[in-house]
Parts: structure tokens; sequence; C-alpha cells
């Protein structure tokens, strides 16, 4: 007796599709200095001040660090919210590129017991990108892929980004 498939394609479909990622992502213009947004985005302390989205961020380190775990305080729209395991895997600061404008990047990927079953994988990206020395473009995508990715609140997620980019936005240039 050998291993019972299902007939046709829809199992292997269905594999594929677990492959594929889902995503949220938002970007917006900040008319402050591309350093001024970094020391914003990483002072995590204080996301409670000006963060509608992430709403606080206990981190375990520092979070300028790769392999820094923190754990997220996420409110939804409805006032709803949930906390999240995750762990820094990327931390560019500022630094020159391309025509001497700066970059930087900011990443971290989900932790705990569906990712380590492989039933939700997901890391977060934040790119800073310098347009001149007082106008910076931010930018953040968040794939999720796994068995279970179809229960993420995907809409939610996204609007929770464009919440956190507009007050990052609003952070930044009040205080420029």
């Amino acid at each position: 007796m050998g291993l019972f498939l299902p007939s046709g394609n829809n199992f292997v479909t269905s594999f594929s599709n677990m492959k594929q990622p889902i995503a949220a992502a938002t970007d917006i213009a900040i008319h402050a200095p591309i350093d001024k947004i970094w020391q914003i985005m990483l002072d995590t302390d204080k996301y409670g001040e000006w963060n509608s989205f992430v709403v606080k961020a206990e981190a375990q380190g520092d979070v300028s660090k790769p392999g820094t775990a923190m754990k997220l305080h996420v409110r939804w729209n409805n006032g709803k919210g949930a906390t999240s395991g995750e762990v820094i895997t990327e931390a560019k600061a500022p630094m020159p590129a391309l025509m001497g404008l700066k970059e930087a990047c900011w990443a971290y990927r989900f932790t705990g017991w569906l990712a380590a079953l492989g039933l939700v994988k997901a890391t977060r990206y934040q790119w800073l990108q310098e347009e001149n020395a007082n106008f910076t473009i931010y930018r953040t995508r968040e794939e999720f892929t796994g068995l279970l990715k179809k229960f993420i609140p995907l809409a939610d997620v996204q609007h929770g980004f464009e919440r956190q980019a507009a007050n990052l936005k609003h952070r930044a240039e009040s205080s420029f």
C-alpha cells in the first residue's frame, strides 16, 4: 500500500500556494533628515508616545543589533490588540549609497511556535532612502508565508502600517 495523495494537481497547487507570500506594504515621503527618522524608528521605548500601531515594544537588548529579541504590542484599528515575538535580522544605519545619498534598513522576523512549525513565517522590512538632506522616503513591507497565512488579518496589518507611517512622518516633521 503506497502513500495516499489527492488525485489531480490539487495537492501540488495547495502546497505551491502555501509558499506564495501575501504582503502588506506602504510608503510615505517625510520632510526630515534620514538620521532623525532612523533615531525615532529605533527608539522603541518611546513608541507609546507616537506610534498608534505598534504601541509598545519590549526589546531584550540593543535594537540596532541583529539577533536582538523583541515583543511588539500592536493595536488594530478596531481597538483590539495582539502581541508578537520578533528578532532583529538586519539593522543597517544610514550610510551613503548611490550618488552619496544615504539609505538605511531595519528588519525583524516573526518568532514563536507558529514560525517554528512553518505555519506562519513573516519578515518586516523598513527602509529609508534619502532624497536630499531634508527629504526622506520611508517604505515598509511584510510578507507572510505558511499554511496558516490566510488567517493573517492582512487588511488590519495594512491599515496599521499606513497609520504607523503617518505617525512617523508627523513625529519626524514636528521635531525637525
